[in-house]
């Protein structure tokens, strides 16, 4: 899965599965296998044998989250969340990870004070998750705290542990800061992803 081979992956699993049904991993894999290629009829069914088989166990219990949830259950996968955040805390296993897809569930659903539990625990557990601050941020501007919003954007920017990519943080301070009253850095981040959108249009194509 790693080298993107997933149809060697399924096969392989499927060929440990039929000599080990309940191995507990090997069934995790098999529905990472599932949702890594976004099929996610699929990998239900996958996570929650596995999830079945090894119920003490928090990364199962995510995925089976983010599956019900792009599926369209957001009550449902709220509860595996919590059951997730709950295993890794017993566990002593709990990051900023565990906590975001919650959060950001939270947001969704007009629950912000509760996001911003789950987004202060994730900020403090894990201070060098760029995702976990600039979730933060989105969280304080949509509660019309600018200035706190400008500030978690402007740490989330600095920092490089996530997968949020810099445009997203960069858009962000825009209006952060434009609604901080402050339209001259809004314009310097603005600057920003002008440059690099044409630095991405003039790139020759392959």
């Amino acid at each position: 899965m790693a080298a993107n081979r997933y149809d060697v992956a399924r096969e392989t699993l499927e060929r440990a599965l039929a000599i080990e049904p309940k191995a507990v991993y090997a069934r995790f894999l098999y529905g990472l296998e599932a949702y890594l290629t976004n099929d996610m009829k699929e990998a239900l069914p996958r996570f929650q044998k596995a999830h079945q088989l090894n119920p003490g166990d928090s990364r199962t219990a995510l995925y089976l989250g983010l599956t019900t949830e792009s599926l369209g259950q957001p009550e449902q996968a709220l509860a595996l969340y919590e059951d997730a955040v709950r295993l890794a805390s017993a566990a002593g296993e709990l990051h900023a990870d565990t906590l975001l897809p919650g959060a950001r569930l939270l947001l969704l659903l007009g629950r912000l004070e509760e996001s911003e539990r789950w987004l202060r625990q994730a900020v403090k557990l894990s201070p060098a998750s760029r995702d976990a601050h600039f979730e933060l941020a989105r969280l304080l501007l949509k509660q019309g705290d600018a200035a706190q919003a400008a500030a978690e954007g402007e740490t989330a920017l600095g920092l490089t542990d996530g997968v949020v990519t810099d445009t997203a943080i960069h858009y962000l301070l825009v209006r952060a800061w434009q609604q901080n009253g402050m339209p001259d850095r809004a314009a310097m981040h603005a600057g920003v992803i002008r440059a690099q959108e044409g630095a991405a249009g003039a790139r020759p194509a392959h």
